[in-house]
């Protein structure tokens, strides 16, 4: 096998950590889309209010559509999530080859010694944070599908 230099090194940790901030990013997007999309339902479900109201029809399928784009948007924050988490490692493995963890000022180390700990790659490894996502949307759509069913 190759030896891996520190170029190729340098290379690849820079492009795990945009992916790592592109993880990031993607909770706050989707929950910027959904709640606009929210707060365009709230206002259209206000301004049917002073006409007829909806079928019975229409609001099944709204239930539908918004529970499954509940299901999608969950699915979504969880696939990121384990992603991140799988970038999260790799970026570890890699400052471990370029030895960072090394690395001293003042005769002290850098970096604590748990950053050089490998991650556990789990829905449960930092589950409050997409836990919380999820359940903002979860309310969300509660607080919708009551306002379309006139709870």
């Amino acid at each position: 096998m190759e030896k891996i230099n520190d170029d190729h090194l340098k290379l690849m940790y820079d492009r795990i950590y945009d992916e790592l901030n592109r993880g990031r990013d993607w909770p706050i997007k989707i929950m910027a889309f959904a709640s606009a999309a929210y707060l365009a339902l709230f206002g259209l479900i206000k301004f049917d209010k002073n006409a007829t109201g909806f079928s019975c029809t229409v609001k099944i399928l709204f239930t539908v559509l918004l529970i499954g784009f509940l299901g999608l948007t969950i699915k979504i924050i969880i696939t990121q999530h384990l992603n991140y988490l799988k970038y999260r490692d790799i970026q570890i493995k890699i400052q471990k080859a370029m030895r960072i963890y090394e690395w001293h000022i003042d005769g002290e180390n850098i970096f604590p010694s748990t950053w050089k700990n490998s991650i556990k790659i789990s829905v449960f490894s930092g589950f409050f944070g997409w836990f919380f996502y999820a359940s903002y949307l979860t309310l969300v759509t509660i607080i919708t599908l009551c306002l379309i069913w006139n709870f």
